[in-house]
């Protein structure tokens, strides 16, 4: 198992990818800018988690858990976009904001303390 594989926050962050690929699928025509940075946010949180569960230094984690924190920030922002816009329901908009609120608190352990 990899070290990124342990950690829950990034089984968490797969989970909420998943959310997302299902939503930008059906977001309606002449939104492809908003589709391709929603795409480019939710895999940056996966994949900076498992850069930064790979590196060696504290320091560094805390940098690439950093960057996780700063693409799960705007993947709420463009939830609350898409919300606003009534590209979801109540139940996605709810299911994805508690995702990433969950992601966050994660990370935000993470940039504290290291792994």
């Amino acid at each position: 198992m990899l070290d990124y594989e342990k950690l829950d926050v990034y089984r968490i962050a797969l989970e909420f990818v998943v959310t997302t690929v299902e939503i930008r699928d059906r977001l309606p025509r002449g939104n492809g800018e908003l589709q391709d940075q929603f795409k480019r946010a939710s895999f940056s949180i996966v994949l900076n988690i498992a850069e930064g569960a790979g590196k060696l230094k504290q320091a560094d984690k805390r940098r690439y858990f950093s960057i996780a924190r700063g693409s799960v920030m705007e993947c709420g922002a463009l939830f609350d976009l898409f919300n606003a816009l009534s590209h979801l329901s109540p139940d996605e908009y709810r299911t994805g904001k508690l995702l990433l609120t969950r992601i966050g608190a994660m990370l935000s352990k993470l940039c504290l303390q290291g792994v």
